[in-house]
């Protein structure tokens, strides 16, 4: 079992569960606190989300060997049914 847990992929697995579940934490602190009850707020936020989305999948692109998955980013906020 500790050989499993160990392995490189269980911990990058493990690391960006850690991750995901820390965003969603300060989201629900954020909501709780209510900052976004503005519209200011809410659409500072998208913006520079969308801005950080494309700008890492630009990254991915041009400055590595996975290009397609640079793409992907692009084509997930593309989609018709996102906006």
């Amino acid at each position: 079992m500790m050989a499993a847990l160990l392995d490189p992929r269980s911990i990058q697995w493990m690391m960006m569960l850690g991750g995901g579940l820390m965003v969603l934490g300060i989201i629900v602190w954020l909501v709780s606190k209510g900052i976004f009850q503005n519209t200011l707020v809410v659409a500072a936020a998208l913006t520079i989300g969308a801005l950080a989305v494309h700008g890492s999948g630009c990254f991915v692109a041009l400055k590595t060997r996975y290009k397609i998955a640079g793409q992907a980013p692009d084509l997930l906020r593309l989609h018709p049914h996102s906006a």
